[in-house]
């Protein structure tokens, strides 16, 4: 089969739509796995500019959902153009036809409008309700200890993630993941001194990174990985994912990457979304005259 894009103009095509500025990719429902790919190798090109590297997402309509076939192609949306899928559209019926076909059962979806029946509460029940319960004073459990100069090689790679985030499915809605890295690291201790976590790998999709001080990373920071810090963030690499200096909304801290073309960074409770245009040069985000601005790095750090 060729590999060249097909110019009838009635044939299934390959279109990428943008919801809230994350690249949606849409694919035929009627091409099987092979013809597929065919398209996908001949056509995605063109429109890899407007995704520019950016966390996006898989649309597939009435497609029948097949996990072998989608790991393949999420496969090869990663490995042959640095297309990272972290979401997937999918119409309910798919679903439900999917889970069927796995469950190997009929499934009855459940009338939310119907009325709930609830049994009456006996006098026992009742009355051990009306009982005020003791108050009790719970500390909180502690957070562990992190000691000053943490070295990320000496981690396995599940410890990365501080605290370890709330598990997400097999595929991740971006929205979610954002929402997730808003949540900020916790200050164990006022006086602890400045903390500094150095990674020398580079973050995949989907990895999370919190640390109270600041984190440097010997590496890339892949799109739709995050790096929250309270305190600055260096990337010694390409950061395309998310960089949160200051999560605890401290302004006067920075972001610095060698190769920068990040999804978004933020700086205390200020968040911006940079340009599609990439210099490849070290540039420095920081905090002037209540707006966060994009510099070149001239070799001085703030």
């Amino acid at each position: 089969m060729s590999d060249h894009p097909v110019s009838d103009a009635g044939a299934p095509a390959l279109r990428v739509r943008f919801e809230e500025a994350i690249p949606v990719v849409e694919i035929p429902a009627s091409l099987a796995f092979e013809e597929l790919r065919a398209l996908v190798r001949s056509t995605l090109p063109a429109h890899l500019p407007d995704i520019n590297g950016r966390a996006s997402r898989l649309d597939i309509g009435d497609r029948t959902l097949q996990l072998f076939d989608l790991r393949r192609l999420i496969h090869l949306l990663r490995d042959e153009f640095s297309v990272d899928v972290t979401g997937l559209y999918v119409r309910p019926e798919v679903i439900h036809r999917y889970a069927e076909r796995e469950l190997k059962l009929k499934l009855f979806p459940i009338d939310a409008s119907a009325p709930v029946h609830e049994e009456p509460l006996t006098d026992e029940v009742e009355a051990a309700l009306a009982e005020p319960e003791p108050e009790e004073e719970q500390d909180a459990p502690a957070a562990p200890a992190l000691p000053s100069d943490l070295t990320a090689s000496d981690l396995d790679e599940d410890d990365l993630e501080l605290p370890a985030p709330t598990p997400v499915s097999e595929v991740v809605d971006p929205a979610a993941l954002d929402e997730l890295a808003c949540e900020a690291p916790r200050r164990t201790a006022p006086d602890q001194g400045s903390r500094t976590l150095t990674i020398h790998r580079t973050l995949r999709s989907g990895a999370v990174v919190r640390f109270d001080g600041d984190v440097i990373v010997f590496g890339d920071v892949n799109p739709g990985a995050n790096v929250i810090a309270t305190g600055k963030v260096v990337v010694l690499g390409a950061l395309k994912g998310m960089a949160h200096a200051g999560a605890l909304g401290d302004e006067d801290m920075t972001i610095l990457a060698f190769d920068f073309r990040p999804t978004q960074v933020r700086i205390g409770r200020k968040i911006a979304i940079p340009p599609k245009s990439h210099k490849s040069v070290p540039e420095l985000v920081v905090v002037r005259d209540d707006e966060i601005v994009i510099e070149p790095y001239t070799g001085r750090y703030r």
